[in-house]
């Protein structure tokens, strides 16, 4: 992509450009339905797919090395609950990390199952995939963290409808507000520019942590 800029020179600006800003959106391979096509897009599943296949890949994959179902359920998905990801990429970051970044956004993380890639969804699942029992494994431990939730989380993300500065949102937990929340932890959402969607993934958040305090491994 290339943007022109002609500019006359005045006794206010002469010489070169120090700053140039710009909003811009990223024209990749979307899913609208029915096919995908390119078109602009902010779809956390579109990105994904970007990644692993644009030209800022040095080894762009093959769409026989994509899970394209996989993706097109997680892209409407991201539409019906407004998930989307907005980010510059401005340093050299790994492709696993750009991938982290993006599905965070859409509530999934990255997957390689037989040499496709997709994502995991935190979604309830009606099928048993495998029962594990004593039988096929060992070594099972648990452990449960009794930690102190935080009153409110003081989430900082780039608000677009504030100029895309850097801007932060206070969420409450249950029970707590303005008068009576002390605790307070930060949470820095990459990607996140909607106020809106600040507040849903600090809730996420917030549930998680108090409900999904064991883990299991064996």
């Amino acid at each position: 992509a290339a943007t022109a800029l002609r500019i006359k020179a005045t006794d206010q600006l002469n010489g070169t450009i120090e700053q140039f800003n710009g909003v811009v959106s990223s024209v990749v391979m979307d899913w609208n339905g029915e096919d995908w096509v390119q078109q602009p897009s902010s779809n956390p599943a579109s990105l994904y797919r970007h990644v692993l296949q644009g030209l800022a890949n040095a080894r762009p994959l093959d769409d026989d090395r994509i899970d394209l179902d996989k993706l097109q359920s997680w892209h409407e998905r991201c539409s019906e609950n407004s998930r989307e990801f907005n980010g510059v990429v401005s340093s050299g970051q790994s492709v696993m990390d750009v991938l982290n970044d993006i599905t965070a956004a859409g509530r999934a993380s990255p997957n390689l199952i037989d040499g496709k890639w997709g994502v995991v969804e935190d979604l309830p699942e009606q099928t048993v995939v495998q029962h594990f029992t004593p039988r096929n494994s060992f070594g099972f431990e648990a452990e449960k963290a009794f930690e102190e939730h935080p009153d409110a989380l003081r989430v900082r993300f780039n608000n677009r409808d504030q100029g895309w500065q850097l801007d932060e949102r206070v969420v409450y937990d249950d029970g707590f507000g303005e008068s009576n929340a002390s605790n307070f932890e930060s949470l820095t959402l990459n990607g996140v520019t909607s106020a809106d969607q600040a507040w849903r993934d600090a809730r996420y958040h917030m549930a998680s942590a108090r409900l999904r305090s064991e883990i299991y491994s064996f």
